[in-house]
C-alpha cells in the first residue's frame, strides 16, 4: 500500500508506481534526480514511460509550522513522496525532521514510537495513505478537500484548505479549555458555600452571635436554614451561570 498498484489487461502485466515499487520487480527504470514525484508504468515487465507529478506548497504552510514551532511544538514531515522532494519541502519550509518513501504501515509506527516515549501526536493529513496514522494519532485532522476516508478517519475536520485553519483549531480548544476549567471550578465552589447554608451551616453561627435569622426570613426562613424558594433560585443561577460562561465560546475570534 501507498507504493504502486499491478494488473492484467488483455494478456499484459501492466505495474505502475513509484521507484521503489518498480525495482521491487526488478524492473529497469531511470532514477531521475528531479525535485518531482514520478509514477513510472511498465507493460511486460518492460518500461515504457513515467508520470511527474509536482504540488505547490500552501502559502499558509510556511507561517503556520514557524508558529507552531515557536509554542514548542515538534514538526515532523512524513510523506510517500520520494527522498528529494521530501527534502526539498522539509527545507522550504524549515522542518529538520523528516521521513520519505514511508508507507502508510511506517506512518502508524511512527505514530506508536512517538506515543510509546510519552509524546501526544496530532497527526494532519487528507490522503487515503494517512488514514492509519490519523486513527491512531492523539488528535487528528483531515483536510475538507482529502479523501473521504481520511476525513472519516479523522477527529477533526478543516473545512478551508488554508492551513491556517489549524492555528484556529487549536486557540479555540485552549479557549474551550480554559471554559470548560471556569466552569467546573465555579460549579466546585458554588456548591461547596451553597450546600452546607442550605444544610443549617449559618445555624448555630446564629446563635453564638445572637441574630435572629427572622430578620431576613426571606432567605433564612425562621429558623436559619436556607429557604427553600431562595435555594431553587441559587442552583438556577448556577446554571445560569455556567451556561452564560460557556455561550462565550460563539464570540471566538482567531
Amino acid at each position: 500500500p501507498g507504493l504502486g498498484v499491478t494488473a492484467t489487461q488483455n494478456n499484459k502485466s501492466i505495474i505502475m508506481g513509484n521507484l521503489q515499487f518498480m525495482k521491487s520487480f526488478n524492473l529497469d527504470v531511470p532514477e531521475l534526480g528531479t525535485v518531482a514525484t514520478r509514477v513510472y508504468l511498465s507493460i511486460n515487465d518492460e518500461f515504457v514511460g513515467f508520470l511527474t507529478l509536482t504540488d505547490k506548497i500552501k502559502e499558509s504552510a510556511a507561517y503556520t509550522i514557524q508558529t507552531l514551532k515557536n509554542t514548542g511544538k515538534n514538526i515532523i514531515l512524513a510523506s510517500g513522496d520520494n527522498q528529494q522532494v521530501v527534502e526539498h519541502v522539509a527545507e522550504q519550509l524549515g522542518i529538520q525532521q523528516y521521513y520519505s518513501q514511508i508507507t502508510p504501515q511506517e506512518k502508524f509506527s511512527l505514530i506508536t514510537d512517538l506515543q510509546s516515549m510519552g509524546r501526544k501526536v496530532l497527526m494532519i493529513g487528507d490522503g487515503i495513505n494517512d488514514a492509519p496514522a490519523l486513527t491512531q494519532s492523539n488528535i487528528s485532522m483531515a483536510i475538507g478537500q482529502g479523501s473521504d476516508i481520511s476525513i472519516e478517519a479523522s477527529k477533526i475536520t478543516l473545512l478551508r484548505p488554508d492551513l491556517m485553519s489549524i492555528l484556529d483549531s487549536i486557540k479555540l480548544s485552549e479557549v474551550t479549555s480554559r471554559i470548560i476549567k471556569q466552569n467546573l471550578f465555579w460549579a466546585f465552589f458554588y456548591n461547596l458555600l451553597l450546600i452546607p447554608i442550605a444544610a443549617g451551616a449559618l445555624y448555630p453561627v446564629f446563635s453564638i452571635i445572637n441574630f435572629n435569622p427572622t430578620n431576613l426570613s426571606f432567605i433564612f426562613g425562621d429558623t436559619g436554614f436556607l429557604n427553600p424558594v431562595m435555594a431553587a433560585f441559587a442552583m438556577a443561577f448556577s446554571s445560569i451561570t455556567v451556561i452564560s460562561n460557556s455561550l462565550r465560546i460563539k464570540n471566538f475570534n482567531p
